[in-house]
């Protein structure tokens, strides 16, 4: 069994699963990846066991019905990274690709291709892409003849305009 540094063990009493740990769990060693893991297992008292209840079958509970919620989110998450280590896919463990945003992880897509941590992270740097593009290109004259109209009524004032008079010709 491969023992884990101090700096395991300070890394993970910082909080049940901080970025850091994300961080180096996906960018590390496969031996540095197992030694986060067996800490968050080791300072969460984990104990795996079958356990059935509640009409569920045998499953299972890495930790004491009664522990903390921390515990058992950082047993939970440290169970998860064991079977990603086990099946060698510490490369799906990824930091989001929107530059205002710091979250890790885990791209389940089949062809390996996720960049964003969720949808919200996608639209804005999309947006911001699509904005710098418009912003970058020249300025286009409107053809000749043509009304350019802006302001948030301008279908309405448009139409007020061109509509004839009530009761008039």
């Amino acid at each position: 069994m491969q023992e884990t540094s101090g700096r395991h063990e300070r890394q993970v009493k910082n909080g049940p699963i901080s970025r850091e740990v994300l961080v180096e769990l996906g960018g590390g060693s496969v031996d540095d990846a197992a030694g986060l893991v067996n800490a968050l297992l080791r300072e969460a008292g984990a104990l795996p066991q079958l356990v059935k209840h509640d009409g569920w079958d045998y499953h299972l509970h890495a930790t004491r019905p009664d522990a903390p919620l921390a515990d058992r989110m950082a047993v939970e998450a440290a169970m998860a990274f064991t079977d990603v280590i086990r099946t060698q896919q510490l490369d799906r463990l990824r930091l989001c690709a929107a530059d205002d945003c710091g979250n890790v992880h885990v791209d389940l897509s089949k062809n390996r291709s996720r960049r964003f941590c969720g949808t919200s992270c996608a639209n804005r740097t999309n947006v911001a892409a699509y904005r710098a593009r418009q912003a970058a290109r020249p300025a286009q004259a409107a053809p000749s003849g043509s009304v350019v109209i802006t302001g948030s009524n301008s279908l309405r004032t448009r139409a007020a305009r061109q509509a004839p008079p009530i009761g008039g010709s």
